[in-house]
């Protein structure tokens, strides 16, 4: 029974096309959809962006995913489908729909399209999106390992989409950003520091040599040669 919970199986989705999507471009020109499918949050797997393809996007795009034997024959989880507009600055989510695996057949040898509603991200329903789910085979431990791993079989882009894939770009950029500033930072706090070693009124060499001084006078004054109360207005002594 153990093994039976832990064994794997493949699915292949296929998502097909949408229609009358929302159209989230600011601009208000014609989108450039993808999508991004996923069972378990950790293991999204994105197809090809359709440019141009706008409010009715076609794909044709097969996904692989994974999932455990007996949330299939329970059927009781989702496949989840997020539509996003893909661009240069930034990947806005169109909507989401949901497959339930209770709508797979899990005896079936061939998959049928089967339509779903898009939910608009302010939980409003608009457009539809045609996807097929075909059963495919159990995966040994070795292969359902790899779909563990946060990138699984993309075409073109990261896992969770191309918006994850940009998170990592920017990241790159950034940390050697962090790496640059505390170099200069350092560099210009030396520059400051060189001044005040070499100037006649302070530094540690100014520093030492006081010290030596009052260690002078301090001890003439132990010794009854001081100035009967230290060098009070100007050590006229």
């Amino acid at each position: 029974m153990g093994s039976q919970q832990q064994q794997q199986r493949e699915l292949e989705v296929t998502v097909l096309s949408a229609q009358d999507l929302k159209n989230v471009k600011l601009t208000g020109g014609t989108m450039d959809p993808y999508c991004v499918a996923w069972i378990y949050p950790h293991t999204k797997v994105a197809g090809p962006v359709n440019k141009g393809g706008g409010v009715n996007p076609t794909w044709n795009a097969l996904v692989r995913l994974v999932v455990e034997e007996t949330l299939l024959e329970q059927g009781s989880a989702n496949i989840t489908v997020e539509i996003y507009h893909h661009s240069k600055l930034s990947n806005k989510l169109v909507g989401t729909a949901s497959v339930p695996l209770s709508d797979v057949n899990a005896q079936a040898k061939g998959s049928k399209p089967l339509s779903y509603p898009v939910q608009k991200k302010s939980g409003q329903r608009q457009g539809v999106i045609n996807v097929a789910v075909k059963v495919g085979k159990v995966l040994s431990a070795e292969e359902a390992a790899k779909y563990a791993a946060p990138a699984v079989g993309l075409p073109a882009m990261a896992a969770g989409g191309q918006h994850y894939a940009q998170q990592q770009y920017r990241q790159q950029q950034y940390y050697p950003q962090q790496q640059y500033y505390p170099q200069q930072y350092a560099q210009s706090s030396y520059y400051q520091q060189a001044p005040r070693r070499s100037s006649m009124m302070g530094g540690p060499g100014m520093g030492l040599g006081a010290g030596l001084l009052g260690g002078v006078l301090l001890g003439s004054a132990l010794d009854g040669g001081g100035c009967g109360g230290g060098c009070g207005g100007g050590c006229g002594c």
